[in-house]
């Protein structure tokens, strides 16, 4: 759990953590998770978590032990999202796109496994995969971009 104004989670405070185990494997973005917060009376938050098909449960109760943040220090916040926003924006592109790109590839291995796709489509489905393992976080966005075209392009012609 993380507090703050930054769209990157490394960028803000980290409270607090838990590990949900047995979540039942699926695609990204299908596991269904019931997420709880609640505060309570004494300033004490509880989360909780549950995966809607596995009944798997965890939770975390995290107290400000050193007592709540000054409105300064909530401005102070305020102001340091405000001038890394152009660079947060910049970087979650970068994230989203090197996310889309693995997305498709998945799909794609996912499709070919179940339908025993063609040895040339197989081919390009790989080069590109070992494209994105090989690429580093400086990945321009432009070249992420064009290996998800490219991979679209692929699945298209096949």
């Amino acid at each position: 759990m993380f507090e703050g104004e930054r769209p990157i989670t490394t960028a803000n405070n980290l409270l607090g953590e838990f590990h949900l185990d047995g979540i039942e494997r699926a695609k990204r973005g299908e596991p269904k998770i019931d997420v709880t917060f609640e505060l309570d009376a004494n300033g004490i938050l509880h989360v909780s978590a549950l995966d809607i098909t596995t009944k798997a449960a965890a939770s975390v109760s995290i107290q400000n032990a050193t007592g709540h943040r000054s409105s300064e220090d909530v401005e102070a916040m305020v102001a340091e999202a405000e001038r890394m926003a152009k660079g947060d924006a910049a970087r979650l592109q970068l994230i989203e796109a090197r996310n889309e790109l693995e997305s498709a590839l998945y799909s794609a291995r996912d499709a070919m496994r179940t339908s025993g796709g063609d040895e040339q489509l197989q081919g390009e489905v790989d080069r590109i995969g070992d494209w994105l393992e090989a690429a580093g976080q400086g990945t321009p966005l432009s070249a992420l971009r064009a290996k998800t075209a490219e991979l679209q392009s692929a699945l298209a012609r096949a």
